[in-house]
């Protein structure tokens, strides 16, 4: 298997419980994602209207402390893998039939309901870290949101409430909550939608690019590349 093959593996359950261990450890700085914020993290780069570099959103991930963390080389580049590959399954998903996407948090079993809650407001404010990586691309968004501000469908409502983001979030009930969770993959659906022309219109602009004399081609999915060179 090439090195861009094992970057396209999707993640197996005892990768994924050695990824989580190393974020809730003591040597992840205390600042890193949970599994719930990262896999929400990770699908607002991936399907938001611009690329963000690995060398980008890691320090994000594992805190800005972390540097210096890893027991060895070997450890530090086992996680940095699991991470891309963890990404990596995600863009594939969205790519394949975006219908299936399904958050974490909906293939998990919880010990209580406030269990879930919180795993489930992590996941929307790992979401929002993502939207804000880009904050400036991603204001169209907020603008149609804010157009329709009087109609029940709103593209973000589920998630920013669910994130805590909205003044109406303190009164939500336990029923509320319950929608909202089953209203987050719809949610991620309409932004994945509405920023697909978007992306196709700089796909477009990057494939015109790649014609021109003296300019050099980059990978058409540059989520699915690993960490770009420094």
């Amino acid at each position: 298997m090439t090195g861009f093959d094992a970057l396209n593996e999707p993640l197996g359950v005892e990768e994924m419980l050695v990824l989580e261990a190393f974020l809730i450890s003591e040597r992840s700085s205390g600042n890193a994602m949970s599994i719930d914020a990262l896999d929400g993290f990770f699908a607002a780069l991936v399907i938001g209207p611009a690329t963000v570099l690995p060398s980008e959103w890691i320090p994000f991930v594992l805190g800005a402390e972390m540097e210096g963390e890893f027991l060895s080389i070997d450890e530090a580049q086992n996680i940095m893998q699991l991470l891309l590959r963890y990404m990596n399954s995600i863009a594939a998903a969205f790519q394949g039939d975006a219908e299936e996407f399904v958050p974490i948090f909906e293939c998990c079993e919880f010990e209580t309901t406030e269990d879930e809650d919180s795993a489930a407001t992590s996941w929307a404010l790992g979401f929002i870290m993502g939207m804000e990586l880009r904050f400036d691309e991603w204001k169209p968004i907020f603008d149609v949101e804010e157009e329709d501000s009087e109609d029940d469908d709103l593209i973000l409502a589920p998630i920013l409430l669910l994130a805590g983001q909205e003044n109406e979030a303190h009164e939500l009930t336990a029923k509320d909550r319950n929608l909202l969770k089953e209203l987050v993959g719809e949610s991620v659906m309409n932004i994945f939608r509405f920023w697909l022309p978007y992306r196709e219109q700089a796909l477009q602009a990057l494939q015109s690019n790649e014609k021109k004399p003296g300019i050099i081609p980059f990978d058409e999915n540059p989520s699915l590349s690993g960490p770009d060179s420094q």
